[in-house]
């Protein structure tokens, strides 16, 4: 549970969860919105670590780099990394969307663009909500969500998000979710398509409780289903940057980058 008084600055990651040991949370059912709870954003100044930041080498060496998020880039649109302080992960959670936690330059091969970002949320909350919001670079294209209900001493996936529905099955062995597929059971890890996470300063926000069949019970809620939504620790393993124009983003001129 080290890390748990961090604050820092941009909202890159967004957490919305209702405390489980928390009085007071009420879920209300209206027509349309199956779902509608008294929550918070915890991730707002909790710990946060990610393996691998701009301006710091693989053996924590200071790194200078200039990265610029397309070819048309100049001076003023560049980031420059000078050492660990320049856009460092603490940014991600201090709720300052005039900050920002930036990767170093990605290799272009995808299977070496995985970076770690990890949060502990310092006990165990239902976390009903969890996203990215880019800053000048694009949302991974494909990424894993994963939670740890141990403190982070072991992480089970909780949802997998592509670009393209095959890489469901390519990528991670499972079926591509359909937009109105109900899951089998509250617990099923569901793979997630997003084909429009080639737009920079965006975001992507999804629901952990979306086509659970233990909302049809709602506002009781079936163990399952409050099961489902536990965790002390949330982890983004962003894997691949996304493909734009039938090749990656290494196709134009632009660095390859997470922010």
């Amino acid at each position: 549970m080290a890390g748990c008084t961090v604050t820092g600055a941009l909202l890159v990651l967004v957490l919305f969860a209702t405390s489980s040991v928390e009085a007071g949370v009420s879920l209300e059912v209206e027509e349309g919105f199956p779902l509608r709870p008294t929550y918070f954003n915890f991730v707002i100044g909790k710990g946060i670590a990610a393996t691998r930041t701009c301006g710091v080498g693989d053996n924590g060496e200071t790194k200078d780099e200039v990265l610029c998020p397309n070819e048309l880039a100049d001076d003023t649109t560049c980031l420059t990394c000078n050492n660990a302080d320049s856009y460092p992960i603490k940014n991600a959670v201090d709720g300052n969307t005039s900050t920002m936690w930036v990767s170093p330059r990605l290799p272009e091969a995808p299977d070496l663009q995985e970076v770690v970002l990890t949060v502990d949320l310092c006990q165990e909350y239902e976390v009903l909500f969890a996203g990215l919001v880019s800053g000048p670079s694009h949302l991974p294209g494909v990424w894993v969500l994963e939670r740890s209900r141990d403190y982070g001493q072991s992480y089970t996936p909780w949802q997998y998000y592509v670009q393209h529905e095959e890489d469901c099955r390519t990528l991670f062995g499972v079926e591509h979710s359909a937009q109105d597929q109900v899951a089998a059971q509250d617990s099923t890890v569901r793979c997630i398509s997003f084909p429009d996470t080639n737009t920079m300063n965006t975001r992507i926000l999804s629901s952990l409780l979306d086509r659970r069949p233990g909302l049809r019970f709602l506002p009781e809620r079936p163990e399952s289903l409050v099961e489902w939504t536990l965790a002390t620790n949330v982890r983004f393993r962003l894997l691949q940057v996304p493909v734009v124009g039938g090749s990656g983003l290494s196709g134009n001129e632009s660095d390859i980058f997470y922010s």
